[in-house]
C-alpha cells in the first residue's frame, strides 16, 4: 500500500476518499477531512480527534448520505435528517436542520457545506446536544463537519470543537504571542500568573455599552483612586462610592479628650468623633480646616462640657482667632469648614443651662415679678414693683447708686439737662415735651463784670418760648442806679450754663 493515492468520488457531490501512510482518509466534497480508518489498529479517527476502535469479528455497515438544505430558524421548522452522513447546504447563520430520532449508540455525520456562516443543528424534539438544553441548537462552525452521538434517549454529544473556531488569520494572532505579562507587536497579550500586562500603549480608552462608547480622560493617578473601593466603606487615599441606598457612612474614631489648650488637646481626624474623658477643662482641637469640610464631634460624658479648640489661628463662629468653643453635656455638634481656617457650628450645641438654672423660667410671667423666678418685661418693657436693697444707674464700672433718686417728685415726670452757651438772653429747648420746673447755674466763674449772674424762665409754654423750651439769661454789672448801687444788664460775652429741667 503506497503512503498516498488519488481521491476516488464514491458519486456525483460524494464523499471522497485515498490512502494516506497506510489510513483509509474520507473527505467532504469540498476536501475538509471526515475520519480516517487505520487497518492495522483498527481504529476509526474523526476529524474532531474522537476514535473508535473496531472489536474483532467487528464489521462496518455502508453508511446512508444526503445533501439536506437547511431551513427555518427553530427545532420545529428546520430540515430534519434521516441519513447517516449528511452535507448541508444553506447555512446562512440562522437556518437549520434538527437530528433524527436518537437512540443509544447512533451517531449521525453532519458537513456544513458553507464556508462563511455556521449552521444551527438541534437534537430531535426534547432531546439536548452537550446538556444545552432543552431543543437549544449547536453551531456548527462554518467548513466544518462534526459527528453527533446519541448516548441514550433525548440525550446527544458533539465535540465542542465543531464550534465556530478561529479563522487561520485570528489564529495566527497566537503564533508567536510572548510569554505571559510581555506584551508583543501584532500578537495575542496574554497576562502572567498575577493577572498583568506589561505595558500597552493606546492612543484613547473608551469605557461603555457598544454605540454609546465614552473617552476616559483621567489620569492614572485619578484612575487608582477607584482602585480597592468598596461601596459604602472608607478606604484610605481611595474615593468614595455610595452604597445601593445611597449611603456613605462616615469615618469614626474615639477620642479621648486630653490637655487644656489648642497646643495639648487631643486631634480630632476622622468625619465622626466619640470623644470620652471630658471634665470641663480636658479638650480637643479640629483639624486644619478645608473648604466644605464636616467634622462632627460628640461629647459622650452626661454631666461635662468638652471645650473644642480651632486649629492654630482659626475661628468658629467667628468668635476669634484661636478661641474655644465649648460644646454641651452629652452633646453632638456639626462644625463646617467654609473656606480655609473658618468653622462654623450650631449655637445650640453649646452648654446649655442646668436644670436648676432652666427652673427659674417655669412659672414667670410677663409684666409680672414672681418670686425666686426670672423677671420677664410686658410688651411696653415694663414689669410690676421690683425689691431692692439699692439701685445704681449708669455705665458698667461707673454705676452710681440711686437709692433715693428721685423720691416725693410726682409721677411721670422726667428730668432733663444739659450745658448752653448764652449771650444775654437764649431759648434752650429741653427734649421735654412740656417744661414744669428750670434751674440754671453759671459753669464759668462769676466775674463780677462779664458775668455777675444768672437765670432762667420756663415762660408761658405756649409760643414764648414753645413748650418743651426754656430762657436763661446771663447779666453783667454797670455803673449806676440809685445810691450808687450797681445795675445788672445783658452780658454781652457768651458764657458756658448748666440747667437742669422738670417735665413731662
Amino acid at each position: 500500500m503506497s503512503n498516498s493515492s488519488s481521491l476516488y468520488p464514491v458519486g456525483k457531490k460524494a464523499l471522497q476518499s485515498r490512502y494516506v501512510s497506510g489510513e483509509l482518509i474520507f473527505y467532504t466534497p469540498s476536501g475538509t477531512e471526515i475520519y480516517r480508518i487505520n487497518p492495522t489498529t483498527a481504529v476509526i479517527t474523526y476529524a474532531s480527534g474522537s476514535t473508535v476502535k473496531l472489536a474483532s469479528g467487528a464489521s462496518l455497515v455502508d453508511a446512508s448520505e444526503a445533501v439536506v438544505a437547511a431551513l427555518g430558524t427553530t427545532t420545529a421548522n428546520a430540515a430534519v435528517l434521516s441519513a447517516d452522513q449528511n452535507i448541508i447546504t444553506g447555512a446562512d447563520g440562522t437556518k437549520g436542520v434538527r437530528l433524527p430520532l436518537g437512540v443509544a449508540g447512533k451517531d449521525v455525520v453532519v458537513i456544513n457545506s458553507v464556508g462563511t456562516s455556521i449552521l444551527k443543528v438541534y437534537p430531535d424534539t426534547g432531546g439536548q446536544i452537550n446538556a444545552g438544553g432543552a431543543n437549544v441548537a449547536f453551531s456548527l462552525g462554518p467548513g466544518h463537519a462534526a459527528v453527533f452521538y446519541c448516548t441514550a434517549a433525548l440525550v446527544w454529544y458533539v465535540p465542542a470543537s465543531a464550534a465556530t473556531a478561529a479563522t487561520p488569520t485570528e489564529l495566527a494572532l497566537l503564533n508567536g504571542a510572548g510569554t505571559g505579562g510581555t506584551p508583543v507587536a501584532s500578537k495575542v497579550q496574554v497576562a502572567d500568573a498575577n493577572q498583568n500586562i506589561g505595558a500597552v500603549k493606546a492612543t484613547a480608552l473608551h469605557i461603555g455599552a457598544t454605540g454609546a462608547e465614552v473617552q476616559v480622560t483621567a489620569t492614572p493617578a485619578e484612575i487608582n483612586l477607584l482602585v480597592g473601593i468598596t461601596a459604602g466603606s472608607n478606604t484610605a487615599s481611595k474615593v468614595v462610592s455610595r452604597t445601593a441606598a445611597q449611603g456613605i457612612p462616615l469615618a469614626m474614631s474615639v477620642v479621648a479628650a486630653l490637655g487644656a489648650t489648642a497646643g495639648d488637646g487631643a486631634p480630632l481626624t476622622k468625619d465622626l468623633n466619640l470623644v470620652t474623658g471630658a471634665n470641663g477643662t480636658l479638650c480637643v482641637v479640629l483639624p486644619v480646616g478645608v473648604a466644605d469640610e464636616v467634622i462632627v464631634v460628640v461629647n459622650t460624658v452626661a454631666n461635662q462640657v468638652l471645650p473644642v479648640f480651632p486649629n492654630g489661628t482659626e475661628n468658629i463662629n467667628g468668635l476669634g482667632a484661636g478661641v474655644v468653643y465649648t460644646i454641651g453635656a452629652a452633646r453632638r455638634a456639626t462644625f463646617a469648614c467654609t473656606v480655609p481656617g473658618v468653622w462654623y457650628v450650631d449655637s445650640l450645641t453649646a452648654a446649655l443651662p442646668t436644670v436648676t438654672e432652666q427652673n427659674v423660667l417655669a412659672g414667670a410671667t410677663a409684666g409680672t415679678a414672681v418670686a425666686s423666678k426670672a423677671v420677664v418685661l410686658n410688651a411696653a418693657g415694663h414689669t410690676s414693683a421690683v425689691k431692692t436693697a439699692a439701685l445704681s444707674i449708669g455705665a458698667s464700672g461707673v454705676e452710681v447708686d440711686k437709692t433715693n433718686v428721685l423720691i416725693g417728685v410726682a409721677a411721670g415726670y422726667k428730668i432733663a439737662r444739659g450745658v448752653s452757651a448764652v449771650t444775654g438772653t437764649a431759648t434752650v429747648a429741653t427734649g421735654l415735651t412740656t417744661v414744669v420746673a428750670i434751674t440754671a447755674t453759671a459753669q464759668d466763674n462769676l466775674d463780677g463784670d462779664a458775668l455777675a449772674g444768672v437765670s432762667a424762665t420756663i415762660g408761658n409754654q405756649a409760643g414764648a418760648p414753645v413748650a418743651g423750651s426754656v430762657i436763661l439769661n446771663t447779666w453783667k454789672v454797670t455803673v449806676g442806679g440809685a445810691a450808687g448801687n450797681p445795675t445788672l444788664i445783658a452780658a454781652t460775652v457768651a458764657k458756658n450754663l448748666n440747667w437742669v429741667a422738670v417735665g413731662v
